[in-house]
């Protein structure tokens, strides 16, 4: 199996994604061996934003929250919901592994 690429959401949780549900499947297997524990497995087109709330890094502001553009490491750009939030690690992810991931996995970093 092919090393795994992470984007760290900054919030005790990494974000990974896959090709296929097999490799998902496959990878999840791998990383509970490893002491990860998977927090959430999804169709990246199915995330729903109450879903993923708890995963994306959230900034409170006086008009609301808004959460965090992995594109930026500060709160430039913030976004209004959390699976936008989750759609620009995704797109990070993208980028730094070359592929694209059709589902995406949420691993809580706590071992």
């Amino acid at each position: 199996m092919k090393e795994i690429e992470f984007v760290d959401l900054r919030t005790g949780y990494l974000l990974t994604g896959f090709e296929d549900f097999e490799s998902a499947f496959s990878a999840s297997e791998q990383l509970c061996g490893k002491g990860f524990k998977v927090a959430y497995l999804n169709e990246a087109t199915h995330v729903r934003d109450l879903e993923v709330r708890d995963f994306a890094r959230c900034f409170g502001d006086p008009d609301g929250k808004k959460y965090q553009n992995y594109h930026y490491i500060l709160r430039e750009q913030a976004k209004a919901k959390a699976s936008e939030s989750l759609k620009t690690a995704m797109e990070v992810l993208e980028q730094k592994s070359r592929r694209s991931a059709r589902y995406i996995m949420v691993v809580n970093t706590n071992k």
